[in-house]
């Protein structure tokens, strides 16, 4: 009887000490997993989404993502897969501004004809009043407009199919549309900016039919200039687009975990840059 009681009582002490443990240990783990959602991932997956679009992040000395900025403390508690991919991530944005020339973009706005911008000026007016500077203006859109029909036989034509991962972001361009013969550009351009809010569909409804055919000379003006880095720029913006994406992916996938689930992949797969979820 006595042993009965023992036995009783440890195996009473063993299950509340477990229980606690299990306790604090889904409580250090549910604070940690806040903790990267409010300082990492939701910060990030905002900045993302802009870099898809086109709109990428920029610091004081040029492009720049916010995981560059993160001091170690907080990249190191962000798991292996995610803080490699995060990494290469940054890596191109800053690599850009080493490529991406200005006197690209000025040739661009020079070559622009005066009824869209005038000669010497670089802004256009809206309807509404509010003013649009085409130098970002090809910033955000030098990706969609490098799928311009009249790019088809030059190098630096992109293929719309290689923007998949931008026309998943956006309602309006279905696959169809994407194998269309020859692509949309121009309702793709219009398209992007209404779904990222940025009021260039009015710019463009003030324009005559043949703007984008405008907006592709243009560019191939800048694409002539000596020594111009148009091809190797748009190159590494859609890589720079692609990473975003894929990364994105990664930060949604554990979003979606839950508690449970992504505490046993932990465990499981003792992952870490930091061994974090």
């Amino acid at each position: 009887m006595v042993w009965d009681l023992v036995v009783g009582s440890l195996v009473s002490s063993t299950a509340g000490l477990v229980l606690a443990l299990t306790t604090a240990v889904l409580t250090d783990y549910r604070e940690k997993l806040r903790w990267l959602e409010s300082n990492v991932h939701q910060p990030l997956y905002g900045e993302l989404t802009g870099v898809i679009s086109g709109e990428l992040p920029a610091g004081d000395a040029g492009y720049e993502s916010l995981w560059a900025d993160l001091d170690y403390y907080k990249t190191y508690r962000v798991d292996a897969d995610l803080a490699e991919a995060l990494d290469q991530y940054a890596s191109d944005v800053s690599q850009l501004r080493g490529v991406e020339r200005d006197e690209d973009v000025e040739a661009f706005v020079d070559a622009l004809p005066a009824y869209i911008c005038e000669p010497g000026e670089s802004t256009v007016e809206l309807p509404s009043g509010r003013t649009v500077d085409m130098r970002t203006w090809l910033e955000r859109n030098l990706l969609v407009l490098s799928t311009a029909p009249s790019y088809r036989d030059v190098a630096f034509g992109i293929d719309p199919a290689d923007l998949s991962y931008l026309w998943a972001e956006v309602d309006g361009v279905s696959p169809a549309d994407v194998e269309a013969e020859p692509f949309d550009t121009a309702t793709a351009l219009e398209v992007v900016s209404q779904e990222f809010t940025w009021g260039y569909e009015a710019l463009y409804n003030q324009w005559d039919d043949g703007w984008l055919d405008d907006l592709a000379a243009a560019l191939a003006t800048a694409a002539d200039q000596p020594d111009s880095a148009v091809q190797e720029t748009l190159l590494l913006r859609h890589d720079i687009g692609t990473a975003a994406s894929e990364t994105k992916a990664m930060i949604e996938e554990r979003a979606d975990r839950g508690l449970f689930r992504s505490l046993w992949h932990v465990l499981v797969r003792g992952r870490g840059r930091g061994r974090g979820p």
